[in-house]
């Protein structure tokens, strides 16, 4: 009787469970997938300011050059 009684009580929680786990799951799957893009965009922004910058000295160098 105890024996069942549990069985019941695991199977109640499992069916009132089961729909957030599912939830919890695809909200944590969408956060990784969320950092991993953002991670990826910071990489490509601070490529392409890094690139700028080089580029910005190299027109400097070029001005200061004509200059003298």
């Amino acid at each position: 009787m105890i024996k069942q009684e549990e069985q019941d009580r695991i199977a109640y929680h499992d069916s009132v469970l089961n729909p957030v786990r599912t939830q919890l799951k695809g909200i944590t799957e969408g956060l990784v997938k969320e950092k991993k893009t953002r991670i990826a965009n910071e990489k490509q922004i601070v490529a392409d300011i890094e690139r700028e910058c080089n580029q910005m000295h190299a027109d400097i160098r070029t001005e200061k050059a004509s200059r003298k």
